[in-house]
């Protein structure tokens, strides 16, 4: 279960936890908590967590603070919450749609509904982050040939010519290549 996604459930009920496990158990690994203990495992597991299923109404820390330390923290941008709520009002809606929440299913909840909304989320950032990976390749191999140019032009003693730009140019996005690698399904 190594490679695949995690999902962080952050419920104050723990039928509610025992019910979005049951959902996702053997698809995703999973992690529950209440609200404080959430952000806590958000902070240690910053690029692991895949999204966030938040309650609103949680002791020690509701919903709304969780959402509000992780815009502050820049959490929120690289783990996409959806809250889950049995407050569902307009007024809510907005509040966590403004403070960064990427949905809101309201309590009682379908769970098919819950598990294509999640599955939508987890495929939407796969394709974003393979995005993010091509455009960065390009990157840097245009940064590489733009550096080794430079070096020819002013540093003939490295001998590099027209053949050697071109080569580590196209070996320079071997650089990441862990990151594919960790992603690759066993």
């Amino acid at each position: 279960m190594a490679n695949q996604e995690t999902i962080l459930i952050a419920d104050n009920s723990e039928i509610y936890r025992a019910i979005l496990r049951g959902l996702f158990e053997g698809e995703y690994n999973l992690l529950a908590e209440n609200g404080e203990q959430a952000l806590m495992m958000m902070r240690q597991y910053r690029e692991s967590i895949t999204v966030v299923l938040l309650d609103l109404f949680m002791p020690e820390k509701d919903g709304y603070e969780v959402l509000q330390e992780m815009r502050q923290e820049n959490l929120i941008f690289h783990e996409p919450v959806i809250v889950i709520t049995a407050e569902d009002s307009t007024d809510n809606r907005v509040k966590v749609l403004e403070l960064g929440a990427m949905d809101i299913i309201a309590k009682p909840f379908e769970p098919d509904v819950v598990k294509s909304r999640v599955k939508n989320i987890i495929e939407s950032g796969r394709y974003r982050r393979s995005l993010e990976s091509g455009l960065h390749i390009r990157r840097i191999r245009m940064f590489t040939k733009i550096l080794l140019e430079e070096v020819a032009r002013n540093y003939q003693e490295y001998q590099l010519d027209a053949h050697k730009i071109r080569l580590i140019t196209e070996s320079s996005s071997m650089h990441d290549i862990g990151k594919f690698v960790k992603t690759i399904p066993n």
